[in-house]
């Protein structure tokens, strides 16, 4: 009784990060573009420099907290240096003070909830190998984690769909939002610092030349860089998908007034994925059941493809059942993936470290992380640039906008995660450690 409470504490510490994370793609970027006058071009741009230059805190952190430890413990101090910036980072984004907003106040203020993301995400994955040293139990421990951080993402989702009944003001849904992160941070962070166990390693602590060596051996394993290129592929369509899906929803299906709620389903039927994509991991394995969430969400868009001309010829309660339809569909994919890939680089830590005899977990996970954010930082920058700059695209138009901006438009937020979801799919399947050859490298 007593792990799984410390496994519910551990894995609450992400809700914060997904109830920040999720909003920006969803709702701040849009809110900065059309709201604060921002434009398209100017906020993905932003975000993607912000985000480029968050890239390079990566490999540093997972230096640091693989390097300085306390006598005691490994995490708990970065995490406790991590609350009064990310308090910071939401009072700034999430409370935008509007006579000051301009691109260098939204760069800013990404960069400082960027570098809070980064000490909580790669401290807080390096803490499951301590918490959870083999391959089962690292599965349901990160599944647990991902459990919790759709829940934030459901809360986060909930919060302007009960303010969409009242008013369709995008700030005051952004306000609900800041506070939900502004109160969760310094709670969740405590509760977890007091609470849950940890120790610093007896490994060999390196200097950082130590560490740069080691990210140099990184780049030569092919089943690291597999998954790595695997993450990376899922997190830029996912993260494509949320950076376009307000707008899609207002310019292509014209039912902004149900936005919210549709995305409020979408997170609410990911719950019921998430247990499934988990059960096939245990049972056939973890990269398996990745490879089938990867295929399922193709062959959902597909269908989409295939059923939009149907979908124009509609009326307005038809295309509100077809839009829940969709997401209802689409959402069984979004949250399978996630734990399954941190699991897989949980284990290959573990290899390392009984193979090399060091703890390098917070490495592996920063330079996995550092790469994913790529894909993070290109998906709003390339479509919202393309859109505006190139295909005359014009974010306030609404539907109002050009048949042929429209079908760019949805062209590209149909068809680029297809493609990611095919090879993601493809290369995932091809990994070739089972669980049997994790417990064979322990056992020597």
């Amino acid at each position: 009784m007593k792990n799984k409470l410390q496994n519910l504490i551990y894995a609450s510490l992400v809700m914060p990060i997904s109830g920040a994370g999720m909003p920006i793609f969803v709702y701040l970027l849009p809110f900065y573009a059309n709201e604060l006058g921002l434009g398209l071009t100017a906020v993905g741009l932003i975000f993607f420099i912000g985000r480029f230059t968050d890239v390079l805190t990566d490999p540093v952190m997972g230096f640091l907290v693989d390097r300085f430890q306390l006598p005691n413990t490994k995490h708990k101090h970065w995490i406790a240096i991590s609350i009064p910036v990310m308090m910071l980072a939401t009072y700034l984004l999430f409370f935008p003070i509007k006579e000051s907003v301009n691109s260098a106040y939204l760069f800013i203020s990404l960069f400082i909830i960027y570098a809070g993301f980064t000490l909580v995400v790669v401290t807080h994955l390096s803490w499951s190998v301590v918490l959870a040293p083999d391959y089962d139990k690292r599965t349901n421990l990160l599944t647990l984690r991902e459990v919790m951080s759709l829940l934030a993402a459901l809360i986060v989702i909930a919060i302007p769909a009960v303010i969409e009944i009242y008013t369709p003001s995008i700030e005051a849904k952004v306000n609900g939002i800041g506070y939900f992160i502004f109160i969760s941070v310094p709670v969740l962070f405590l509760i977890a610092i007091f609470s849950i166990p940890d120790h610093s390693t007896k490994e060999i602590r390196g200097t950082f030349k130590d560490s740069v060596n080691v990210f140099k051996e990184f780049f030569k394993n092919k089943n690291l860089n597999r998954m790595v290129v695997v993450s990376l592929l899922i997190a830029f369509s996912q993260s494509l998908s949320g950076a376009l899906f307000i707008i899609v929803i207002t310019s292509i299906f014209d039912l902004q007034e149900y936005a919210s709620r549709a995305m409020l389903s979408y997170f609410i039927v990911s719950f019921i994925g998430l247990g499934i994509w988990r059960y096939i991991g245990i049972k056939i394995s973890k990269h398996m059941s990745i490879a089938y969430c990867c295929f399922y969400a193709s062959s959902i868009i597909l269908i989409s493809i295939i059923g939009f001309d149907f979908f124009t010829n509609l009326g307005t309660q038809q295309r509100i059942i077809f839009l829940f339809m969709w997401v209802i569909f689409y959402g069984f994919a979004f949250a399978g993936p996630i734990p399954l890939i941190n699991a897989i680089i949980g284990d290959l830590a573990e290899m390392h470290k009984h193979q090399k005899g060091q703890d390098v977990s917070g490495s592996i996970y920063s330079y996995v992380t550092t790469i994913t954010k790529i894909g993070f930082a290109a998906s709003a920058a390339i479509p919202y640039v393309l859109l505006e700059q190139v295909f005359g695209f014009q974010v306030d138009l609404g539907y109002e906008n050009t048949q042929a901006s429209k079908d760019y438009l949805w062209n590209m937020y149909v068809y680029v995660p297809l493609t990611c979801f095919l090879i993601a799919g493809y290369l995932v399947s091809k990994h070739p450690i089972e669980k049997s050859d994790l417990e064979a490298i322990k056992n020597v």
